[in-house]
This record gives structure tokens, C-alpha cells and sequence, in this order.
């Protein structure tokens, strides 16, 4: 029976070729022996209890999935076998094998010669090859020289047993008590008693006049007239084939008698009797106008107009595709709609929509830009993703411009420090002729699989005679996200660099290390070079306080102090300080303070 081997994980490491596009074969170099009987597993490198490592083997694939490997030591050591691994020319362990009972002991004075069949569960027996000695004992079949064990059954169907003098004979005695086919019966013992073995009776031995014989060809019929009323033949059987009187003619005669289907009723005697003998009318011979004939494609319409309504079609049917007036809007170009906008959903509805530009940059970066508004509060705001990196600006019910869920600008914050020019050239812009409701869907102008250039905005001129643009793009070298201000010709540009930052007209607004973060009471300021400025609350009890941003060292500065309406003197300190936080205590009635730290 063979042996279902455990595959070691280092082992299974060697079987893939050196470019991982395949297996390379594994040579098997040495045979580990052990005495240690237990369950083995793919995370073993070494036997449990090895006694000798053998280099006198021999193997070979007997089937795509298992391997018979033959062991040989003509030492004198002594030693009984529980375990062995398979070891390659690298000293790997390939795989192992162990059972509590031995599988064979050796004595001094001889010579263990061990051949055991392993089963390679999940690997490619070809995978493997074995040292250059050639003494393997496979066992044998069909098709591969080797040990064969004997057998002395006569009914078993196995091709790789071999049959004893024993189950010969069994064979021939079993064979001489049979009926040879070519014999006919003759070499039955007793014919009568076969027959009366069989049922039959005395009639089966007598010639029986009751059957016609074939060899007679019906001349041994009682009577011929009464056979062939039988069959249902008529008096037509018995007569001769011909023209002449008496006679029946042929096929080939009969044929003028009657139209042939390949002459398709041209060669009826009389076309006009042959359709007043179908009952047809004069109008079976004049064309049909009532139908439209394929030919004709649809030309043959009585009203083309009637036929789209009834066909459901509405006016875009009769529209072209294009860009221009009049033309139905095409997908990935430029769209030109002026006097118009752009509305996904409405304000009737909560539903989510959004309308967004997306760009694959020549660096290989991908950039989306996306307008939207809040599914909860309808807020507005716009999404800028960077290779998979998400930030959000929106401005919430109060006007203030918050980025990432950080206050960014209060409503009463100018931003008057940001003016300069943009040094961003514009491409196509989408132009609005007429309102387009997409109700469930969203707009995307470009993909982020290619870099062909798109933006989508809106334009208006203002009552007062100002022009006015906002347009979402991508950058062209490295898709980044940006959105176009417009006003009066001075363009101003809101863009999520790589490193997270967002920029106004190219000055850092939003820093992802460096930038103001604001939460009411507690919250932190930080500044290009890393100087930061924090505030909380403080209380009484010597709570402990978590700075929002660690410092990286110490801070140079901390103050704690009451929170207090009167002229009463009131005194606030601190204890424990660190990068990350102190504790705190407040001597008011109340116990509630404020404390503010600045460092780096």
C-alpha cells in the first residue's frame, strides 16, 4: 500500500523554477532514517530522531502522482526505521513521513534494501529525480518494470498482480468443464438430457412442415392467392409493368401524367384554370401595397411620422449626434451648452448626486475632482481624490469653509492675504445651452485611464456685466485635482497638491501637519517649521491632558489659568509636562480653566 507523504514547506519552496513561471524537477539525493514514531507536519526542516542519512537510493514517478523510492545500506549499524524524509541536493527536507509502528529493523550482519510507493498529494511525481544508481524496484504494471506480488484468485481484475501455478490450474480446470462455441453443442455428455434440461420435447427433435423455409423463397406457401390477400396486396401485384393494356407503367411512364415540384407549377397545362380551380381571385396575381417590403427599408412607408409614434419614439429619434444646436450631446467631448446649466437631481430630493472630473496624469497619477452636496445638511462641496488619497471641502450651514472635517475659513475671514495670479492654463470647458436634470445618475467628464484633456464647469455674465467661470479639472502632468475661479478675468486656482496640501493661487491653505485645526474649545494652531500653539480645557482635580498634535520636544511655553467673572485672585498650574500632555489644576469654586502650551 503506498504511503501518503507530508510535503515540507521548505520542499514545496524549491519546486517553482528560478523565474516562477513553472516547476523545475527537484533532485532527491539522500533518504533520512529516524526512530521517532508521531504526527509529521509541512512546517518540519529536520527528522525527530534521526539514526543514518543513506545516499544509496534509487526512485522513479510509477503514476502522475506517486513515486517509488528504494533504499539501500549495506552497513552493519543496527537500528529500527519509524521515519524517513526525503532530502534534496540542497539538504532540504522535501518531505516526510512517520508512523508509531516500525516500518522495518536492521540487524547488524545484513543488508536493508527498503522500497516503499509514497503518494504526493498535490505535487507532480515528474517533479522529481533521484540519484544516478540504478537498482530502483518500482512496483510493477502495465507499463513499468518492477516488483510484482503473486496472487492466486481467479476472478480478481488487477493488471499489477501475477497469477501462481495455483490459480493456472484453477483456470485451466475451470475451462476444461466449459462448452467449447466452435464445438456447436457437439461436445455436450448427453444431448437428451441437455433437451430435457432445456423443457424441450419430443417435437424439437422433428422437422416442422408448419414454417416456410427461406432456402424455399415462399415456393413451400399452401396457397399463394391467400398469402398475398394476406399482405393486402391487390389483383395489381400480379401484373406485368407496362403501356399496353393490362399493364401497370412505371414511374418514368406515369410521370407526364403529373406536375414535378422542381418545375414549381410551370408546367401546368393551364396556369389561369389551375387558380380558378383554387378558388383564387384577379387579385392574387397583382402586387400587395398593403405591406412594406423589406427591400425597401422602410422607404415604403405611407407616414414615416405615424410609424415612430407608434413605434413610442419621441423627438430626440429624429435628432443627429453631435455638439451643435439642435444635436444630441455625445459622450468623452467637448459639450457646449451656453445660456444654460448643469442640474444632477433636485432640491425636492435627498438622493445622491454628483458631477466630477477624473484624470490619469502623464507622471501616471490619478486625479478626481467631484461638485456635490451633503446628503444630510444639502451642503456644498467638493471632493478631491489623489491616487486613491480622499480629501473633502464643504461649507456648512454657518458659511464657514471647513477641509477634511477641519474649520479652514469662518465666514467673517476675508482671505484678503491670497492675491496673485494663477499660472494655470485652461482647456476644454463645458458650456451649458440648456438644463440638463440626470435624476439618477452622475456626470464624469475624462477617465482616469487616459490622459486626454477634460474640465466641466459653469459660466454666467452677471446682471452688473461681470463674467464669471468655475470649472473642475485635473492637471496634465500629474493629474492632480484643482477648481478654477474666474471672475472678471482674474483667475484664481483651489488645487490638492501630491503631498496633501491645499493651495490657493499657489499658497499653502491647508497643511496636513502645519495648518490650523479648530474645535471650539480645544483645539491647535501650527505654522510652517513645525511651531505649534494649543489650547483646552483645564479643571480641578489634576486631570490629565492630551495635547490635539504631540510636540516633538518639550514645550517652551505653558500657562494654565481659572475661568473666573470676579476680581477674586485666582491661581492655575500644571505638573507632569511632556510631549504629549500634563496634568492640570484650577483653584476656583467652580474648577473649570483653560490651559494654552506653544513649542515645536
Amino acid at each position: 500500500m503506498a504511503l501518503k507523504i507530508t510535503i515540507t514547506d521548505a520542499g514545496r519552496a524549491e519546486v517553482p523554477n528560478a523565474d516562477n513561471t513553472g516547476t523545475a524537477p527537484v533532485k532527491i539525493t539522500h533518504v533520512a532514517l529516524g526512530d521517532a514514531g508521531y504526527t509529521t507536519g509541512p512546517e518540519q526542516t529536520a527528522l525527530q530522531s534521526e539514526v543514518k542519512r543513506i545516499s544509496s537510493i534509487a526512485g522513479e514517478a510509477v503514476s502522475p502522482d506517486t513515486i517509488s523510492v528504494t533504499v539501500k545500506d549495506e552497513g552493519s549499524d543496527t537500528y529500527t526505521v519509524r521515519e524517513f524524509g526525503l532530502i534534496t541536493e540542497h539538504g532540504t527536507l522535501f518531505a516526510v513521513y512517520s508512523q508509531a509502528d516500525p516500518i522495518i529493523e536492521k540487524a547488524s550482519p545484513s543488508t536493508l534494501l527498503l522500497t516503499i510507493d509514497v503518494i504526493l498529494a498535490d505535487i507532480d511525481a515528474t517533479s522529481l529525480t533521484f540519484g544516478d544508481i540504478s537498482f530502483s524496484n518500482p512496483p510493477a504494471s502495465t507499463t513499468v518494470a518492477g516488483v510484482v506480488r503473486l496472487s492466486s484468485s481467479v476472478t480478481s481484475t488487477a493488471q499489477n498482480l501475477a497469477a501462481t501455478p495455483n490459480a493456472v490450474k484453477q483456470a485451466n480446470d475451470n475451462a476444461n468443464t466449459r462448452l467449447a462455441k466452435s464445438a456447436n453443442l457437439s461436445d455436450l455428455d448427453n444431448a437428451i438430457t441437455a433437451r430435457s434440461n432445456l423443457g424441450l420435447g419430443s417435437a424439437a427433435t422433428q422437422p416442422d412442415t408448419r414454417y416456410a423455409h427461406r432456402a424455399s423463397n415462399l415456393s413451400d406457401l399452401s396457397n399463394a392467392a391467400t398469402a398475398r390477400a394476406n399482405l393486402g396486396l391487390g389483383t395489381a401485384a400480379t401484373v406485368n409493368t407496362g403501356t399496353t393494356s393490362g399493364n401497370v407503367p412505371t414511374t418514368s411512364q406515369a410521370d407526364a401524367r403529373y406536375a414535378q415540384r422542381s418545375q414549381n407549377l410551370s408546367d401546368l397545362d393551364n396556369a389561369i384554370t389551375a387558380r380558378s380551380n383554387l378558388g383564387l381571385g384577379s387579385a392574387a396575381t397583382q402586387p400587395d401595397t398593403r405591406y412594406a417590403h423589406r427591400a425597401s427599408n422602410l422607404s415604403d412607408l405611407s407616414n414615416a411620422a405615424t410609424a415612430r409614434n407608434n413605434l413610442g419614439l419621441g423627438e430626440a429619434a429624429t435628432r443627429n449626434v453631435g455638439n451643435a444646436i439642435g444635436q444630441l450631446l455625445e459622450a468623452l467631448s467637448v459639450i457646449r451648452l451656453p445660456d444654460c446649466s448643469i442640474r444632477l437631481g433636485d432640491m425636492k430630493s435627498n438622493s445622491y448626486r454628483d458631477m466630477g472630473v477624473e484624470r490619469k496624469g502623464s507622471n501616471g497619477s490619478e486625479g478626481r475632482t467631484t461638485l456635490s452636496c451633503d446628503a444630510s445638511t444639502g451642503a456644498p462641496q467638493i471632493q478631491m481624490v489623489l491616487n486613491g488619497v480622499d480629501r473633502l471641502l464643504r461649507m456648512n450651514t454657518a458659511g464657514d469653509l471647513l477641509w477634511s472635517g477641519n474649520l479652514l475659513l469662518h465666514e467673517d475671514n476675508t482671505g484678503s492675504a491670497v492675491n496673485k495670479d494663477a499660472g494655470q492654463a485652461i482647456g476644454q470647458v463645458l458650456e451649458v445651452i440648456s438644463n440638463i436634470v440626470l435624476s439618477n445618475s452622475s456626470l464624469t467628464v475624462g477617465s482616469a485611464t487616459n490622459t486626454t484633456y477634460r474640465d466641466v464647469g459653469a459660466q454666467r455674465m452677471g446682471s452688473n456685466g461681470n463674467f464669471g467661470k468655475a470649472a473642475l479639472a485635473c492637471d496634465s502632468s500629474d493629474g492632480r485635482p484643482f477648481v478654477l475661479f474666474n471672475h472678471g478675468g482674474d483667475a484664481r486656482l483651489l488645487r490638492r497638491e501630491t503631498n496633501g496640501h491645499l493651495t490657493w493661487d499657489g499658497r499653502t491653505i491647508w497643511d496636513t501637519g502645519s495648518v490650523a485645526f479648530v474645535n471650539q474649545s480645544t483645539g491647535r494652531i501650527s505654522f510652517p517649521g513645525g511651531f505649534k500653539i494649543q489650547w483646552g480645557p483645564a479643571t480641578a482635580t489634576g486631570a490629565t491632558v492630551t495635547f490635539p498634535l504631540a510636540f516633538s520636544s518639550t514645550p517652551y511655553f505653558v500657562a494654565v489659568t481659572p475661568n473666573v467673572a470676579s476680581s477674586t485672585s485666582r491661581a492655575g498650574h500644571f505638573s507632569d509636562l511632556t510631549t504629549t500632555g500634563m496634568r492640570t489644576w484650577v483653584d476656583t469654586t467652580s474648577g473649570a480653566g483653560m490651559w494654552l502650551a506653544m513649542g515645536v
